[in-house]
């Protein structure tokens, strides 16, 4: 269990964010949230809403893969 308020505080419906957790070994590590209007990360925390100790490689995973997220976003949209 993450102790987030990802569920709690609806983050998951707004319609232009993308929400996920990040896992490592199996195990979960930060829930991420990221706007797909720019796909800048808007929050990353970990366990408890603490600060996550791996921001930075999360944030450099995303930043790699910013056009694999919105091809993928603008495809789900068309298809919906």
């Amino acid at each position: 269990m993450q102790h987030i308020c990802v569920g709690s505080s609806g983050y998951y419906l707004k319609e232009d964010t993308l929400v996920f957790t990040a896992t490592m070994g199996g195990r979960t590590i930060a829930t991420v949230e990221i706007s797909l209007k720019d796909f800048s990360i808007i929050q990353c925390r970990a366990f408890a809403n603490g600060v996550c100790e791996y921001a930075e490689q999360i944030a450099g995973i995303i930043n790699a893969n910013k056009k694999m997220i919105a091809e993928r976003t603008e495809s789900r949209r068309v298809s919906a």
